[in-house]
């Protein structure tokens, strides 16, 4: 960890760490190993969280300079209390560590991380997070080549934030500490395309619309209960003050209809494009854009509209 420190400042990064509290496969008291061990419910589990877990955690949190996250996962067998217990812990050492959902049960956490992969349907208020994998594994597997694309990777991020999300994409290095070939050559797409576009990216809010997303399926349900939405793709709205950023990801060809446009727009333009405004008339608060015959970006094409009130 004193290299990965080393490294992270070097790069002007913040350090954080995964931190899996509860589940441990060498411990009798710690959770989940129910073949070498006792079963869950017949553990002294506060034995396993006051010898071992808490005190693992103090050390990160003393050795290794300020922490930005500990990202806590697995929480079987914690309870608000204990929850508490552990985020007092960390609070009373560095108090600026955020703390994601999966520390357990009870409000002790600073943001919600959500299911494996899973992205919500619309824009969900509060700060979260959908960690996802690149490919179908979490850490290196030589023979999981399902890896996604480019233009799925750059869908999933818009998606995710326009509906007021973070994307937390998971890499695996391989044994000598490389990221695997595949891994490299999606996200240096993706990344010459946000060095075009991150403006709509980074700090941006989620859509003012909520159309686009898709709609519910009357009568129909997942396995837990939540209703089935019908996905739609052709295009996402990322937001920042007196900005509307439209991703085009099916391009509409020579004109682009935007309704439920509130306040005046000023400018239209694409962002691979800036020098070249874009014709548009607002009636109504139904915008008419013009645009080129064919997109003129990979992955996404996207255009700002700048607005007053």
């Amino acid at each position: 960890f004193k290299e990965l420190q080393a490294a992270c400042a070097k790069r002007g990064l913040k350090l954080c760490f995964y931190y899996s509290q509860a589940t441990d496969w060498h411990e009798p008291n710690g959770a989940n190993n129910t073949w070498d061990f006792p079963p869950n419910d017949k553990k002294d589990f506060d034995q396993y969280l006051r010898d071992k877990s808490m005190p693992q955690v103090k050390e990160l949190l003393t050795n290794y300079g300020p922490i930005g996250l500990i990202w806590f996962d697995v929480p079987t067998l914690m309870t608000p209390e204990r929850s508490k217990r552990m985020a007092d812990l960390v609070r009373s050492i560095q108090p600026d560590t955020l703390i994601n959902s999966r520390l357990g049960p009870g409000s002790y956490n600073d943001y919600q991380s959500r299911g494996d992969n899973e992205i919500p349907p619309a824009v969900v208020p509060g700060a979260w997070e959908t960690p996802a994998t690149i490919n179908d594994t979490w850490g290196y597997k030589k023979d999981d080549q399902h890896w996604k694309s480019p233009e799925d990777i750059c869908f999933k991020l818009v998606d995710i934030v326009s509906k007021g999300g973070n994307y937390l994409l998971n890499v695996g290095p391989d044994g000598q500490g490389e990221i695997p070939q595949a891994s490299q050559d999606i996200l240096r797409k993706v990344g010459a395309w946000l060095k075009v576009n991150g403006e709509a990216v980074y700090g941006a809010g989620p859509t003012p619309f909520g159309d686009e997303l898709g709609q519910p399926v009357p009568g129909k349900k997942d396995r837990r209960g939540r209703p089935l939405y019908e996905e739609k793709k052709a295009w996402r709205c990322t937001t920042k003050p007196g900005r509307l950023y439209v991703h085009f990801f099916q391009w509409p060809g020579s004109s682009f209809t935007l309704a439920g446009v509130k306040g005046k727009v000023t400018k239209a333009y694409l962002l691979a494009d800036r020098d070249k405004p874009l014709a548009y008339e607002l009636s109504g608060g139904s915008l008419k854009v013009s645009l080129p015959e064919k997109a003129p970006g990979e992955l996404a094409t996207v255009m700002c509209l700048e607005t007053a009130e």
